[in-house]
């Protein structure tokens, strides 16, 4: 479920939701799909903060990774002794 885009779960949950078990679509009222919209922007914001957060960490572990091992000793780390 996890490399379904957003997009696509909530296609899928939405469909689901408004249709009956025999498929036969459901009348969504007002409120309702307004809901559900309000959702669906909820999660694409979620979905822009991860890819942010991912991005930002990637950033920072690069940033470690070039970091020179000498750099430890000075900054206390006594793992190197």
């Amino acid at each position: 479920m996890a490399d379904q885009p957003l997009a696509e779960m909530v296609e899928i949950a939405v469909r689901e939701f408004v249709t009956d078990p025999d498929g036969t679509p459901v009348l969504c009222s007002k409120t309702l799909c307004l809901r559900l919209d309000a959702i669906e922007a909820d999660l694409n914001s979620m979905e822009d903060k991860c890819k942010c957060l991912r991005a930002k960490v990637d950033m920072l572990a690069n940033q470690n990774a070039l970091r020179p091992h000498s750099d430890r000793a000075v900054h206390g780390d006594s793992a190197g002794r």
